[in-house]
């Protein structure tokens, strides 16, 4: 810096002390000075008689914990505002926010780093949102996520899906994927895709990929955030709950208040058994025994269809009754030839202890609607329309 080794020459100890070479723009060689010990009477005089503005710092304050929603012009906001950016090469802290018209966001975040209030924060700013899809009701998730990819004409939202995945049962896993891939590919022009999950599994990252911006906030392990596309160096498992990385930049996402109610959630009644004949696919489980006992209470009759087509022939229909015919998947198949002529002309009600004997039953290939595993429900297939599920609890 000075152009020579002069400076270890200068000895050591405490004799040195305040010892400093200087080299102007004019000197050849640096010139020893003697620094001058000023006490804190003086710096505050100095202090006091300085009238210039104060020093500008070389960096900006960090991000603060809480940041408010700003508001928005009265024309309104070309953008999903997601929050305070921090971009010190630039020395800027500006509102950082996706097109509308973009496919949509990922956010990606353990427990408590603020995935669900970005969520609610981003679809605030979304003129009508189709589903707001989680894992806490499964029945009204698969509902939601089937009904918006076939046709939707705003947001959608999933918050958990890694968690929503975990909970269903194996056989709609891949399903419930396929679903995923279709709402992103259908997204954009102000119809936008927001997904949040936990962890990024490897079943969701083709989807994640779908979506052009991704804001990871924090991680608890590295390899977590590494799996979600994070660069090592910006992993921070210490984050405040908001601060992410969008896109690369540092962000904290904007705090809007919390929703003052949250809306119920709607369940259909429970079905009763239609007069006439219907037939009942289940086991032996407690949960028919207590079915069968509401419905006898109720003035169904229900029988054996061992016995009711032991004979080969359909039993009597007796006007203004409802009358059930109860058998196991097996004892069904024994009598195929009855249960596809009763199929045909009446209701068929499947309990999803039967799963595995639905497509033979049925002769349907297709998924039949998600029941809880342990909810009193059915699978209802009436001639000329689609199954459906219903409550029988």
């Amino acid at each position: 810096m000075i152009g020579d080794d002069s400076a270890i020459r200068i000895p050591a100890g405490a004799r040195s002390a305040g010892t400093a070479l200087v080299k102007r723009s004019g000197d050849d060689r640096p010139v020893p000075v003697r620094i001058a010990v000023a006490g804190d009477d003086l710096i505050a005089q100095v202090a006091d008689r300085s009238t210039g503005a104060p020093a500008r710092a070389p960096w900006l304050e960090p991000l603060p914990a809480v940041v408010p929603f700003p508001t928005l012009p009265a024309e309104g906001e070309s953008r999903i505002l997601v929050g305070l950016a921090d971009e010190p090469h630039l020395q800027r802290q500006d509102p950082v926010g996706v097109d509308r018209r973009a496919r949509g966001v990922c956010v990606i975040g353990t427990s408590g780093s603020g995935v669900t209030t970005t969520l609610r924060m981003l679809g605030s700013q979304i003129d009508h949102i189709d589903a707001w899809v989680g894992a806490g009701d499964l029945e009204a998730a698969w509902d939601d996520l089937n009904r918006v990819a076939a046709s939707r004409r705003g947001g959608v939202v999933v918050d958990g899906a890694d968690a929503l995945l975990a909970a269903l049962p194996s056989e709609y896993v891949q399903a419930a994927v396929g679903l995923f891939d279709a709402i992103a590919r259908a997204s954009g022009e102000d119809r936008p895709f927001l997904l949040g999950l936990e962890r990024l599994t490897g079943s969701l990252a083709r989807v994640a990929d779908l979506l052009p911006h991704r804001l990871l906030l924090r991680h608890a392990q590295r390899p977590d955030y590494l799996a979600s596309g994070g660069a090592a160096r910006h992993h921070d498992p210490a984050a405040p709950p908001g601060r992410g990385r969008l896109d690369g930049t540092l962000v904290h996402v904007f705090r809007i208040e919390p929703p003052s109610e949250l809306a119920e959630t709607s369940h259909p009644p429970v079905w009763q058994p239609p007069v006439g004949l219907t037939c009942w696919v289940t086991r032996a489980t407690s949960s028919a025994e207590r079915i069968q006992a509401r419905w006898h209470d109720g003035g169904v009759e229900v029988r054996s269809a061992d016995e009711a087509l032991g004979a080969g022939l359909a039993p009597a229909r007796e006007p203004g009754r409802s009358v059930i015919l109860r058998a196991e998947p097996e004892h069904w198949q024994r009598m195929w030839a009855a249960l596809t002529t009763l199929r045909a002309q009446g209701p068929l009600l499947i309990d999803p202890s039967c799963a595995g004997e639905y497509r033979l039953l049925t002769g349907r290939r297709e998924l039949p609607p998600l029941c809880v595993p342990g909810a009193e429900r059915g699978w209802l297939l009436e001639p000329g329309r689609d199954v459906r599920r219903v409550r029988l609890g």
